[in-house]
């Protein structure tokens, strides 16, 4: 995933706009097994997404 110049994830409205052409963009999250975007998802939902927690895990690399 990748993060804005804030460093936290998208939840947003706000946080859903290009840095460098103001452009809006598409936030698509996983939800039930299937990619979808946000925007299409219900109120609930976004309030889940909302309330998610972040977290990097590492890889174990057979070397």
């Amino acid at each position: 995933m990748r993060l804005p110049k804030s460093g936290r994830p998208l939840h947003s409205e706000e946080d859903s706009m290009a840095t460098r052409c103001n452009a809006r963009t598409e936030v698509y999250a996983r939800v039930c097994g299937f990619f979808r975007p946000v925007q299409q998802w219900n109120r609930g939902k976004k309030e889940e997404f909302k309330d998610r927690t972040e977290f990097l895990v590492e890889r174990k690399t057979n070397d």
